[in-house]
């Protein structure tokens, strides 16, 4: 009769997403909102990489079934770097390059040294004055100028780092008591590479938060491009598929560039909308799971509350007392 006998489900579980990625997002949306209305141009960046194999899922075929075949292998590693604006591509900026990376994450063929030339050679020559650039959260995008101390760092270099920023510490403090307090004001003072450099011609740099790349519209892009390279990616090697990027990117106006720009936008706004929403619901949000229990809960057993905080929910828990050991038969 189309039944099944299942075991029965409950509304105790929840999905939610963690304290300081919510508020990653509320500062970026802040910020990138204060540089709009300063007028600034935003511009967004990012990094991609298309196999040679790539290809459309189906092709045409004529009646003998001689159509395009699928490599079994990806072939070689083609990686993408551009960055654009509402206006359309920043020129000059595209930078195409074989991968030599073995790992199978595309991001390690990409390191901080080769970043930065090519934000002097490539990207910034050709920045309009006071513009944003908006990146995602990569190694590469992270290095510091001068790395702060971490918990492994000797007891007296966390307090030259502090002593250095004029922070006054008590030498006497344990070295986790110290470190508490390098953890308030490293946000604070440390500096990042790229950062530095930016500002040096008059740029700023914004981060997006974690998990958000539907705030960064160079994504739609690469979608764009990949989609036109697997329709006409015949021949399946290096050249073919550096020509298709490299002949799809020309055809990318600053039409498209708006249409995906505004998209990135409405989805900033959706958040704004239901921030608010979101802040009261969870302040009133609180799951007991031990309510109505008492019937599957033994009269013999040891009950504790224990209120343990997931992001901004508090759960209180029943505690049952562990099972007595097995023993074995004779």
């Amino acid at each position: 009769m189309g039944f099944r006998y299942k075991k029965v489900e409950n509304n105790r579980k929840l999905l939610i997403e963690k304290d300081d990625v919510r508020l990653k997002r509320v500062k970026f949306l802040a910020a990138i909102k204060k540089y709009r209305l300063q007028g600034r141009e935003i511009v967004y960046m990012d990094e991609t990489y298309i196999h040679t194999s790539h290809l459309a899922g189906k092709s045409w075929a004529d009646s003998s079934e001689n159509g395009v075949k699928q490599l079994i292998s990806k072939g070689q590693r083609l990686i993408i770097v551009h960055a654009g604006s509402r206006k359309g591509f920043i020129p000059m900026a595209l930078l195409m390059y074989q991968s030599t990376d073995k790992t199978g994450d595309y991001h390690n063929a990409m390191n901080n040294e080769n970043y930065e030339k090519w934000l002097r050679n490539q990207f910034i020559p050709n920045l309009a004055p006071h513009s944003v650039l908006v990146v995602d959260n990569a190694a590469y995008h992270n290095k510091y100028v001068e790395k702060p101390p971490n918990s492994n760092t000797r007891k007296q270099d966390m307090i030259d780092w502090l002593s250095k920023l004029n922070v006054p510490i008590d030498p006497s403090l344990t070295k986790i008591e110290i470190y508490e307090i390098i953890c308030k004001y490293k946000q604070d003072f440390v500096e990042y590479s790229i950062d530095k450099l930016m500002n040096e011609y008059g740029h700023s740099v914004l981060r997006l938060p974690p998990y958000h790349p539907d705030f960064n519209p160079i994504e739609n892009i690469w979608s764009q491009i990949k989609g036109y390279v697997s329709k006409r990616n015949i021949s399946m090697n290096m050249t073919t598929v550096k020509h298709l990027v490299q002949e799809k990117v020309n055809m990318i106006g600053s039409d498209v560039s708006a249409k995906v720009c505004d998209h990135a936008i409405k989805c900033e706004n959706e958040y704004r909308k239901h921030e608010p929403e979101l802040e009261n619901y969870m302040a009133s949000f609180v799951i007991n799971v031990h309510e109505n229990s008492d019937d599957d809960t033994p009269e013999n057993s040891s009950e504790s509350d224990c209120d343990m905080e997931v992001g901004s929910i508090v759960s209180h828990h029943t505690v049952h007392p562990a099972p007595p050991p097995l023993i074995p038969l004779s």
